[in-house]
């Protein structure tokens, strides 16, 4: 990365990374015995970005692109998965402060995806969207409305508005947040498994998908002491049409063009209406015993629940972790400091005869 400052007002930014990993996968997407994949993914990504910033407003103009390279083998008889995809956004934001009250935000933005697959076939598809959002503060009080404009080939245009409230009462912060999401199907989710002959079993992709919409909403507190900060949330995610995959017998898959009758795959879907709600708590710690010797500590737990339309089980319902509990610690001593991570979760057990 490098920062080039063309003037008092004007900056220019460029980044890139390489990233390549060799790993085993096996198992990861099914559970036979004949499944040993070993899988190669090569990513390359780059960002370019041109800011101003003045006394009173700021203008940001940033461009991006990420190439990626996938290499899936199941077992060394069969025929490798080659994926090579692109990923390229553009995009302009606008920020304007009217007073020691209020600030102002738009923009808009541009992006375009593509795979080239011996697996998944030939796809691109295109994404604009403009966007718009205002910030109030007054005395302990904080406002944040937005609203986005989203036109894509997949699912047209839709509004996505988001609210989010902030209210402080030492020691006290209380918090409100609601906002619509949409979320299109993937490559993967479209059209896995449709560019091989034969298809004995597996994932198998649906090109009819509809997009998920969400509702999400969050309510929650922090109370802040002299070194800790407690933190409590409540959350609700409404959503429809959710992707997700479906055991389904070869007699009811929508395309049988290269299935093996009497088979049986995990089939692409939309999920009607699927309910998710939940607790999260947070707890952190701080202390300094002097200028260079320091222990900073963070515990979390959240509880979940989710509850689907559809009598059949779908992998997302079945396998997420409906607990999660996490922590950390980081102890410093002038130039040295060690972080030790703990993560334990738990969820529904799955077996296979494999």
């Amino acid at each position: 990365s490098a920062n080039i400052r063309l003037s008092k007002q004007w900056q220019l930014s460029v980044r890139s990374a390489f990233d390549s990993r060799r790993f085993a996968a096996q198992n990861f997407y099914t559970t036979f015995v004949s499944d040993t994949a070993t899988e190669k993914v090569n990513s390359w990504w780059n960002q370019l970005q041109l800011r101003r910033k003045g006394k009173a407003s700021s203008d940001e103009l940033s461009a991006a692109y990420k190439q990626t390279s996938d290499h899936y083998l199941y077992n060394p008889k069969s025929v490798a998965n080659d994926n090579k995809s692109d990923f390229i956004v553009f995009q302009y934001v606008h920020l304007h402060r009217l007073s020691s009250q209020w600030n102002i935000q738009a923009g808009a933005l541009f992006d375009n995806r593509r795979i080239r697959s011996n697996d998944r076939g030939n796809h691109q598809t295109s994404r604009g969207a403009v966007f718009a959002g205002a910030d109030f503060a007054w005395k302990n009080l904080r406002i944040h409305p937005s609203v986005r404009v989203d036109m894509d080939e997949n699912y047209g245009t839709e509004l996505l508005p988001q609210l989010n409230i902030a209210y402080q009462l030492k020691p006290l912060s209380f918090r409100l947040n609601a906002g619509r999401a949409i979320r299109s199907a993937d490559f993967t989710e479209r059209y896995n498994n449709y560019g091989k002959a034969l298809v004995g079993s597996g994932s198998i992709g649906n090109p009819d998908l509809s997009a998920e919409r969400s509702w999400s909403y969050e309510a929650g507190a922090d109370l802040f002491l002299k070194r800790f900060k407690i933190s409590a949330t409540y959350f609700i995610r409404d959503q429809d049409n959710l992707v997700d995959w479906v055991t389904t017998p070869y007699a009811d898959m929508p395309r049988k063009d290269n299935l093996v009758p009497g088979g049986t795959y995990a089939l692409a879907k939309n999920i009607r209406s699927v309910k998710t709600n939940g607790v999260e708590f947070d707890l952190t710690w701080q202390h300094s015993f002097s200028k260079h010797h320091q222990l900073y500590l963070n515990a979390g737990a959240t509880f979940l629940h989710s509850s689907s339309s559809d009598a059949a089980p779908s992998f997302y319902i079945v396998s997420h972790a409906k607990t999660l509990v996490q922590g950390n610690m980081i102890y410093s001593w002038k130039g040295f400091s060690i972080a030790l991570n703990a993560i334990y979760k738990e969820r529904n057990g799955q077996a296979a005869s494999g």
